[in-house]
């Protein structure tokens, strides 16, 4: 945990960087590894990598960049942080339809009418008017039913088999008498 710090300049201090955090390297910026040292350890068992970049023009860091290695927001940026809110975005969209879906699903197991031997046909005329079926895609709808209704019979044969085993040995047991 002892980090890695970053130096921009000869006249500015060593800052810590924060872990999984993408931070900008200026031209003559220097890395530290570790920023922090044990108390074992002195200053030349530190790593120093100096940034030289062929065009120092291009390199050059932003009149307004923060201490904390962020810079103003320029176009570029701004389009970063478009695709980053798009991305998030994406994220977002997983975990509504995840959350649509377990709405749907739990609306199907609430549902007495819903049984192993019901057709999707069935349902929908049952349940089109829910808010919940109608927050869930046609196809997503589908599979989720299908699973839904798959599972309901395999837990009601399993019971039916359970059954059938408690019968067989209580004529066991009857006979036995």
């Amino acid at each position: 945990m002892n980090g890695t710090g970053l130096k921009r300049g000869e006249d500015k201090p060593a800052m810590q960087l924060k872990k999984e955090q993408d931070t900008r390297v200026y031209h003559e910026s220097q890395i530290l590894v570790p920023y922090q040292l044990k108390a074992n350890q002195t200053p030349e068992d530190r790593a120093w990598l100096k940034v030289s970049f062929d065009d120092p023009e291009k390199a050059v860091a932003p009149e307004g960049d923060s201490p904390n290695g962020e810079a103003e927001k320029k176009d570029s940026d701004e389009d970063d942080e478009d695709k980053e809110e798009k991305e998030s975005g994406d994220d977002d969209d997983e975990e509504d339809g995840e959350k649509t879906r377990m709405q749907f699903v739990d609306l199907l197991m609430k549902t007495r009418e819903i049984s192993a031997g019901t057709t999707y046909e069935e349902a929908k005329a049952i349940l089109s008017k829910q808010s919940q079926w109608k927050a869930v895609d046609e196809q997503t709808r589908k599979e989720c039913f299908e699973i839904f209704v798959e599972h309901l019979g395999s837990a009601s044969g399993s019971k039916k088999k359970k059954k059938d085993k408690e019968k067989k040995s209580k004529k066991r047991k009857h006979k036995g008498s």
